[in-house]
Formats: structure tokens, C-alpha cells, sequence
């Protein structure tokens, strides 16, 4: 469910054509392609349009997309980074139009997207690698958003 490529987001290693390759050898039904957008996959395009940063950011989900199959099916995420912001948030259910209608997702906040990502049928996943996530960093998150809530009880029984 969670699949960068390299070329497009910095931290993967593993070419598109190889890793779908690995995951059809292992035997899965499909993935989901999430790579960065934030500011480091972009970083030598400061100055590109939009249109210009996504057709970078889609080149690895289209590389991959070219290995679907009846029984094998890929699919469209990203892991989103808003600036000024250490969290990583992944998106599910995307589609290549929102991604060139909505030129600012960057620059919003958690609780703004949230509120777009409802209104577009977008899954929206906060991505927690670390121990756990300030509480100070979601206040912005809707009160009566039910992830909220488990990640608060979550992170209050750790201590944190």
C-alpha cells in the first residue's frame, strides 16, 4: 500500500519496473504508488510551473502503471508534506486531475485539506514513522475527526 519509486521520490532506491517486477513475483494483487510531494522531490525545479512539478512527481506511478494487469492493479497515492512541517500524510484515492487542479496542497494546513480531501473522496492518512507525532502539530485536525481521536488516545498512552 505504501510504494516510492526512485527518480521521483529521494529516499527510494528500487526502480518502478523492478518493484513491480518484486511485487508480482511475491504474489500481491497490486499497489499503490506514493510518492513525496514535498519539498525535496522538488528542490531543482523551485522555479517550474505546477503542471510541470506533477508530470515529474506522476512519472513514477505512470512507469509502474504500464505493468497493470488483469490481475495486478495500480493505483495512485502520494505521501504529502505541508511546509513549515515535519508530518508526512499519505493520500489514497487520488487521481492525476486533482493533482494539476489543486496547484497550493503544500502550502495548506491538516485541517484545510482534511476538509478538501473530504469534499474530493480523498483518503487522508497521517504516516507516523516516529515514536509519536507532537500533539501540539494536530490541534489543527478537526475535533470531531475519529482518527484524531484514536491518535490522541494512541499517543496519550505512550506518554507523549
Amino acid at each position: 500500500m505504501h510504494l516510492h519509486t526512485a527518480g521521483v521520490s529521494t529516499c527510494a532506491h528500487v526502480p518502478a519496473e523492478k518493484s513491480m517486477r518484486l511485487y508480482k513475483q511475491a504474489g500481491y494483487a497490486g499497489v499503490v504508488v506514493t510518492d513525496h510531494i514535498n519539498s525535496s522531490t522538488f528542490a531543482l525545479m523551485k522555479h517550474a510551473s505546477w503542471k510541470r512539478k506533477m508530470n515529474h512527481f506522476l512519472k513514477g506511478y505512470r512507469r509502474c502503471k504500464e505493468f497493470e494487469e488483469e490481475h495486478f492493479t495500480v493505483l495512485l497515492g502520494a505521501e504529502l508534506r505541508f511546509h513549515g512541517s515535519d508530518n508526512d500524510y499519505l493520500l489514497f484515492g487520488l487521481t492525476e486531475d486533482f493533482l494539476y487542479r489543486h496547484r497550493k496542497i503544500m502550502e495548506m494546513d491538516p485541517a484545510s485539506f482534511h476538509e478538501l480531501a473530504q469534499k474530493e473522496g480523498i483518503l487522508f492518512v497521517i504516516w507516523d514513522d516516529s515514536p509519536c507525532i507532537r500533539l501540539q502539530e494536530r490541534r489543527n485536525v478537526p475535533h470531531d475527526d475519529p482518527c484524531d481521536a484514536l491518535w490522541r488516545k494512541r499517543c496519550l498512552h505512550r506518554g507523549n
